[in-house]
């Protein structure tokens, strides 16, 4: 889950630090209700949180295991309206290296990751209620 930016024309142009190369995603907050699942926010290494707000109370998670490679994602999404409600991360023998969310009842998308690729954030839009849809790692 670290992420690499191999492009420093690209870092450049957006006048990212060389701090980002190095940074992950460690935790954050998820609903602490599954009624209202797909709230979240995230964490990085250096302290930094997504801002979004949520209507209702959230509980914080951690990733564990960040220094394993990540080879197989899971996203855990309700089927009609997208929201994600579950992420899980694996190893190269499908073993679950860290989890957070919500499982049981929802659409599963999972997708593999190559050696020479990396995870380097989610694709997020926002919602009318300022909540956000996270569609995709």
């Amino acid at each position: 889950m670290t992420f690499e930016w191999p492009d420093k024309e690209l870092r450049n142009l957006l006048k990212i630090s060389k701090d980002v190369e190095s940074l992950q995603i460690v935790g954050g907050e998820v609903a602490s209700e599954l009624s209202y699942f797909g709230r979240w926010n995230f964490t990085l290494s250096n302290g930094l949180k997504t801002g979004a707000r949520a209507d209702k109370p959230l509980k914080p998670f951690k990733f564990t295991g960040l220094d394993k490679v990540v080879r197989y994602v899971q996203i855990f999404y309700h089927k009609t309206t997208f929201l994600m409600a579950g992420l899980r991360l694996m190893d190269k023998n499908k073993n679950v290296i860290s989890e957070a969310g919500y499982f049981g009842g929802f659409a599963v998308y999972e997708f593999s990751i190559k050696e020479n690729e990396r995870i380097i954030g989610l694709v997020s839009r926002p919602h009318a209620r300022s909540l956000v849809y996270h569609m995709d790692v």
